[in-house]
């Protein structure tokens, strides 16, 4: 009887050294059955962005139904930017954008003025600097 309870207390033993360490493997990156390279989705967009089209075609051909269903809700697919040279961008767009704004220039052209313009006005309309012409017979 002692032959078998010392069995099976060497078995919890071991059971409690080893899981620890296999669930430190899977969860490390290390497991040889993740991680395989990048993902249909990602070497479709990287065909895209180098150009290669007929690549592209290729791989979209061999993607299973999943993978396109991946690709259109932007599973599998890592960025080349990092959210804060995004955040960056965003803050130098709308500060420029509101620099113009303060020096009048608020994006917006205006073709007419402001009072209406008929064919009397077409001259002074179409001149390269948009500066009043004298209307003809004005002499």
């Amino acid at each position: 009887m002692k032959v078998g309870k010392d069995r099976g207390n060497a078995l919890r033993t071991l059971l409690c050294v080893l899981a620890p360490i296999v669930g430190a493997v899977a969860f490390s990156g290390c497991w040889p059955f993740g991680n395989r390279g990048p993902t249909p989705q990602q070497q479709y967009l990287d065909a895209l962005n180098h150009g290669h089209s007929a690549e592209a075609s290729q791989i979209w051909l061999k993607m299973s139904p999943e993978d396109r269903q991946k690709w259109a809700r932007s599973e599998g697919v890592s960025p080349q930017t990092s959210r804060d040279e995004i955040k960056q961008r965003v803050i130098q767009h709308y500060e420029g954008e509101a620099g113009s704004e303060q020096e009048g220039n608020s994006g917006v052209t205006q073709i007419a003025p402001l009072g209406g313009a008929g064919l009397q006005n077409l001259p002074t309309l179409a001149s390269p600097t948009n500066n009043p012409a004298p209307p003809p017979g004005a002499d």
